[in-house]
């Protein structure tokens, strides 16, 4: 019994040691769709930068707690556990004979190298020997693809309003091609900057960097954080990929300075005379509105004229005008008296008002109505009664009757004597005609 004890001891700590395989198999494993073969049967080709779904069917044999299956990519060397090419269905349970399909999803990162991996399969519980399958891959770089690796600017995160901003972008071609002509293109939307450069050429796995691109920063740019972004495109414009990074400006003092240096000057309106003479009945006269406008932009005017009793007014050539930056225009508010206007003195209002209903100028002046009929120095007629009308017609009408018969008797007036002066030529032509022997 003695003999048979550390023989019974050793047996017991040999099954103790003894670690049982997971109760289960893996069947099948598909990515995106195409069926994976144990071993280095075949070999499926990924594309650098792209994601794929894993999908894996797994089988127990008998009753499993806390299975779980991981799949993971093998010598990559990344610096950054985000690049690390592997993912986990997390724990689950089976019973005996079932079966469970789990999808997992990695992503090549776009550093990856060309080349020939092993894509691991592992599928196993808490406590049992994990069953472990391999299947080969190959990496391969996409045709044509252009990353932008880094966007430096200077100064770096924040700038002051007022100042100057310099940026360059780093790219490299992770694709097969030689690729020219990239064009790109850094952008502040919400400022209104932009700026381009071209680089000539990247050649297959070599990186290249812009040119500084130079913005200026508006002195009175609202402090806060913007948007920048950042733009390539090659392949003749087919291809484009994109990245943003933030600035942060900050409010300048410069900034009040310039406002009180830049404030534009107001529009300046003269109007003239101060008081003009109109007959009754007879004529007219005229004030002139001189407008200038000393912006930098175009500005809208609109006259106006009140208290005008029985007078008649109009605005040549309108009374909504458009006056560019830095012109001048004139503007004629035409002033008549009609036979039922009272004579004596009138104040009228002229106004002037921006596109806003803002006045611009308001000024009165005065129109003296008087009766007669000679008209003032400067004045017009431009008001005909209906008697003036008919008299200027009978005496059109007489004139073309006059101008008709004129032309008849030009016409059909005198007749040319063809018949005596054929008569006193043939006698000539035949004394002319006869031959002397």
């Amino acid at each position: 019994m003695n003999k048979l004890l550390p023989l019974m001891i050793g047996l017991l700590l040999l099954s103790i040691a003894v670690v049982h395989a997971v109760p289960g198999t893996i069947d099948q494993v598909k990515v995106d769709g195409d069926t994976l073969f144990f071993g280095d049967i075949n070999k499926v080709s990924l594309q650098r930068g792209d994601s794929f779904d894993l999908k894996v069917r797994v089988t127990a044999d008998a009753p499993m707690a806390n299975a779980e299956i991981v799949a993971f990519i093998t010598g990559f060397d990344f610096s950054r556990e985000e690049d690390r090419i592997s993912d986990s269905s997390g724990v689950f349970d089976m019973s005996a004979n079932n079966t469970v399909i789990k999808t997992l999803h990695l992503k090549i990162p776009d550093r990856a190298d060309k080349d020939d991996y092993q894509l691991r399969v592992v599928f196993s519980d808490r406590n049992g020997e994990a069953l472990i399958q391999d299947y080969r891959i190959r990496i391969m770089p996409p045709r044509h693809s252009v990353t932008i690796r880094d966007v430096i600017m200077n100064p770096e995160g924040s700038i002051e309003a007022g100042h100057s901003l310099l940026v360059s972008t780093r790219l490299k071609n992770l694709g097969d091609k030689t690729e020219d002509d990239i064009k790109v293109t850094v952008s502040i939307p919400d400022l209104g900057l932009s700026a381009s450069d071209f680089v000539n050429e990247i050649k297959p796995d070599e990186s290249a960097t812009s040119q500084e691109l130079f913005f200026r920063i508006p002195v009175c740019a609202k402090a806060g954080t913007y948007p920048v972004n950042i733009e390539t495109e090659y392949q003749d414009g087919f291809k484009t990929v994109s990245a943003e990074k933030t600035l942060v400006i900050t409010t300048s003092s410069s900034c009040a300075l310039q406002t009180q240096q830049e404030a534009p000057a107001a529009p300046q309106v003269v109007i003239s005379p101060d008081s003009i003479e109109v007959m009754k009945g007879q004529g007219g006269s005229y004030f002139t509105a001189t407008l200038s406008n000393m912006q930098t932009t175009s500005k809208s005017f609109y006259l106006s004229i009140e208290g005008a009793n029985g007078l008649q007014a109009r605005f040549s050539p309108s009374n909504a005008v458009i006056i560019q930056a830095g012109d001048t225009q004139n503007v004629f508010a035409y002033i008549a008296a009609d036979k039922t206007t009272p004579i004596g003195s009138q104040v009228l209002t002229i106004s002037v008002k921006d596109a806003t209903g803002k006045v611009v100028k308001s000024q009165a002046v005065r129109v003296d109505v008087k009766e007669g009929t000679a008209s003032s120095s400067g004045a017009f007629n431009f008001n005909f009664d209906g008697g003036a009308i008919q008299m200027l017609s009978i005496g059109l009408l007489i004139l073309l009757v006059i101008l008709f018969m004129l032309g008849v008797y030009m016409v059909f007036g005198k007749q040319p004597p063809q018949k005596e002066e054929e008569m006193q030529q043939k006698p000539q032509q035949t004394r002319l005609n006869k031959t002397y022997y």
